[in-house]
């Protein structure tokens, strides 16, 4: 015959630490998830900067060519 009453689990004590853990991981999800989207913000900051200075080469070659493409005639 077993000893477990229905209403065991209700006699058991409350374990604060285990409040405080559930805490903390909380804390510790919310702000990876800041850093995540932070990494991401710059990331793409970054790729339109380097896709401006893409653009201004590529006119600034345009810009050349036809000089060189005058000078060789």
């Amino acid at each position: 015959m077993s000893t477990h009453t229905p209403d065991e689990g209700s006699r058991e004590m409350h374990d604060p630490t285990k409040d405080k853990y559930l805490e903390v991981d909380k804390r510790v999800v919310d702000i990876e998830n800041e850093v995540i989207a932070e990494i991401a913000y710059e990331s793409k900051a970054i790729d339109h900067a380097i896709e401006a200075v893409h653009k201004q080469a590529r006119s600034a070659i345009e810009d050349i060519r036809p000089g060189r493409d005058k000078a060789r005639r």
